[in-house]
Formats: structure tokens, sequence, C-alpha cells
């Protein structure tokens, strides 16, 4: 999924012949088959299921595709872009719930999809909350359009945060736009504070650190992307570091997979999410974990559920570590939600929350479909791998349901 090859000319020529090999079989609207334990919890594509149409479903894009191109010794256009087009296309949340379907029998809807947005962007069609986040992103280095300072400002108060524009460091923590956002820096800071209380020799870029690029890539600007990742890989190279951890899983997949290509070749550095980072230190003996105590999720024994992320569940197949650090929490109760792991139901926010953006009701319902699921297996509380996905989840959760970061959770129990 992370080579994305594209066309001079035309990006939807990197995706006519998969387009075309569409068969409309339907497998692509639902959860493995043989893991559908729940009728109510068996879709897996939030578009196709909320709207109903075949447009929104990941066989519907193909159809799209081939009527935007038709290659018959000539390029044609069948269909226009237009508002309708544009919907469909955007509220996919891009969570790659048709891929992991399709890609064994050899198919590729999401690149399908985002070969289309990326025409789209140069059609000059995007959305306008799209055309400000890549315009903030440009000019600030983050969606937010707040300014540099504010990604480091809170970590002067970090236990052994070095300045990598200043000393070196084997682990560069890459901070991610997270904490341009109030509600989403706790989960940055506490990822931050238990590389502190682990002892990591690490460090950030501070101010110096630009946005990742997902949501760029995502809404379709593939040259902007590049541009980015680009930069973001000398600040890499210069900070010496071996290893980069993060907390967002966003962040993670496009830093491990994406900055490949961009790289020409395998990275000259390490990248892992904290739950790999925290896993590895369980499985060393290195962590210890204390009973979360009863306030923390309002039981003496809380029931407890864990949300995959996209980015690091289906698009990375980080799928053990964070259930790893989960089973090693005593006083907790673990339940799978009927759709987990590759069958994960996304929560709503879009890759770096481009798809919360365009359309914040439809992310909302999106969330909303996730805390019911957790609630049908009787949990009482959501942990998660993402800022982003913490911030759609517990805004659809009310109070009734805690949601949590994985790292906030770790950070309060070391």
């Amino acid at each position: 999924m992370s080579r994305l090859t594209r066309h001079e000319y035309n990006p939807l020529m990197q995706s006519y012949r998969t387009a075309m090999r569409c068969g409309k079989c339907g497998l692509c609207r639902y959860i493995d088959n043989n893991e559908i334990r729940n009728l109510r919890f068996s879709l897996i594509c939030p578009s196709g299921a909320k709207f109903k149409y075949e447009e929104y479903w990941g066989s519907g894009k193909s159809e799209i595709l081939r009527g935007l191109v038709t290659q018959l010794g000539a390029v044609t256009t069948e269909i226009e872009i237009n508002e309708r087009l544009v919907h469909a296309l955007y509220t996919c949340t891009a969570c790659a719930g048709c891929q992991v379907i399709c890609e064994s029998i050899g198919k590729e809807p999401l690149k399908t999809i985002i070969s289309i947005r990326e025409k789209i962007f140069l059609e000059g069609e995007i959305l306008e909350p799209h055309k400000k986040m890549l315009g903030n992103i440009r000019e600030t280095g983050n969606p937010w359009g707040r300014a540099a300072e504010a990604r480091a400002g809170w970590l002067k108060d970090v236990e052994g945060a070095k300045d990598l524009a200043k000393d070196k460091a084997e682990v560069l923590f890459y901070v991610g736009c997270a904490p341009y956002k109030p509600e989403l820096r706790e989960s940055a800071a506490a990822a931050a504070r238990i590389l502190g209380k682990t002892g990591a020799d690490f460090g950030t870029l501070g101010a110096r650190e630009k946005c990742c690029g997902i949501a760029m890539m995502r809404i379709g600007d593939a040259r902007g992307f590049e541009k980015i990742a680009a930069e973001n890989l000398e600040a890499f190279g210069k900070s010496g570091a071996e290893k980069i951890v993060t907390s967002c899983a966003c962040c993670f997949q496009v830093l491990r997979d994406e900055y490949e290509e961009i790289a020409g070749g395998d990275l000259d550095f390490e990248v892992l999410h904290v739950t790999e980072y925290l896993s590895g230190l369980l499985d060393d003996g290195k962590l210890k974990l204390k009973k979360p105590p009863a306030d923390l999720f309002g039981s003496k024994k809380p029931r407890v559920t864990y949300h995959d992320p996209c980015s690091l569940g289906r698009y990375t197949r980080v799928y053990e570590p964070p259930r790893n650090v989960l089973n090693a929490v005593d006083g907790m109760e673990f339940v799978e939600m009927y759709r987990n792991r590759a069958n994960s139901w996304c929560c709503g926010a879009g890759g770096g929350g481009e798809t919360a953006a365009a359309y914040p009701d439809y992310a909302a319902w999106v969330a909303g479909e996730r805390i019911e699921e957790a609630k049908a297996v009787g949990a009482g509380a959501v942990v998660t791998a993402c800022p982003f996905c913490e911030d759609a989840l517990a805004a659809a959760a009310g109070k009734h349901t805690r949601v949590i970061d994985v790292a906030r959770l770790v950070d309060a129990l070391v």
C-alpha cells in the first residue's frame, strides 16, 4: 500500500489496471466472513455503511476511475469531477478496510482511491477545509496553522528530553502535529514522559519538526507530500538518531512505510510506535506496571477493550504490541470488540484528521458506531494508540464510556 507509483501526467493511470480488474463482488463491504460474530457489526467500510450507494463502497471507486479514464488508444473522459463525486471520494476515511479484503486476490482499491484524489487535487476541486489544511502545512509545518514553537514548548518539563539542535541522542521522539491542539497534546506528552521515566536517551527536533505529511498524501497533494517528506528526512539525518519513536499511529505509518519511497531505499533509522517500544521493555523485564487506580476507569476491575487505529493496524500490521501492554496491566479485564485487528472499524477522523475537517458530522457518526460496538461487548473503557482516534472516540463516547490513549494509561501506571 505504500508504493503508489505515479504517472507523470495523469495519476489515474497508476491505478487503471487494478480498477479494471474489480469484479464488483461486494466482499470489500464486509469484514472477513470467517470473523463475523455479530451482523450488526459486520461492515468494514464507513462511507458505504453510512451513505449506502455504490459509489461510496470500494468497488464503486473503481467504477468512478473507469469512468474518468478509458484507454482506447487515447484518454477520454466519460464522467466529470463534480460535487457528488468529491463527496464520495472524501467521505472515504482511507481506512484501508477494503484493501485488506481485496489484496488477498491481487486488487488494490486503496490505490485507486488515492489516485482519484490526486486527480481531484490537480483539477483544483478539493474541499475548502482541505485547502486550508494544505496551506497551513506549507506555511507553518502543521495542519492547524499554529506557531512552530507550540510543538515543543511543553517539552521543557519532560525529564531527560534533549534538544537535538544542540545535542545528540539515540532516540528521536517525533512529536507529530497532535500537540498543536490542546485536546490532543496529553497523549504525546505522556509518551515523552514515559521515555524519560524509562531512561531512554532521547530528544526532539523542537520547533524545527514539521508535519509528517499524511494529510497532504491522503488529500491528494502528492508533490507537496514528497517535498515535506524530503525535508523531514534531511532533518532526521542531521539529528544522528538511530531510532525514531512516535505516539501517533498516522506519523508512524508514514515515517516507516511511505518515507522509504522518498528516500529511494532503506531508511538509516528504525521507526517504532510507542507501543512497540513499551512492549519491548516489558519483554525485557525493564518495565513494571502498577494496578490502575479505581478513579482511572471508575471501577476496581474495569472491563476494557482496544481500538486498532487504521494506520497502526491494517496499514502496518502492528496488532500485538498494544495488546501485550494491556495484558500486562493487573486488575483489568480485557475484551476484544467484534471487529478487531485487520477487521477493525475506523474512528472516523481520517489520515491526520482530514475526514473530520471536511465532514465533522459524518466523522462523529463513524466514531459513534465504534463506541456502540464497545458497549455491545460490555466494555466500559476503550484504549487506543493514536491521538486522533482518542479525540474522535472520546467526543462520541460521552460520560459513560472512558476513552484513553495507551501512552496516557502507561504513564499513569509507571
